[in-house]
């Protein structure tokens, strides 16, 4: 589940949820779909590195969100279920977010 991470929204009505196919999954879209945003959020959950650029670039686009909505903060959310290999599910969720300073 992604929400408030770059082009993905910070509303509930706006998280993406991603299920992963067995043995393989193919992300594929156009330009500007998300892709890259995908590989960034499970890179985050996984090993705590955010992109280039940091914080500011990996959130949503604080700018367009205040414009919007006259909120000043963003909660961006990456979560990942999976089942290890001993059969148990395990859930990571990692959260992260930006102010707009004034």
């Amino acid at each position: 589940m992604v929400r408030g991470i770059r082009s993905v929204g910070p509303s509930e009505e706006e998280t993406q949820v991603i299920r992963f196919l067995n043995p393989l999954t193919i992300i594929s879209g156009p330009n500007g779909s998300g892709k890259t945003t995908l590989i960034e959020a499970l890179n985050y959950i996984t090993t705590g590195a955010l992109p280039a650029g940091k914080l500011a670039s990996f959130v949503h686009s604080l700018e367009v969100y205040f414009k919007a909505s006259h909120k000043a903060r963003i909660d961006g959310m990456v979560k990942l279920q999976f089942t290890d290999s001993k059969g148990r599910v395990c859930v990571a969720t990692k959260r992260v977010n930006a102010t707009l300073k004034k």
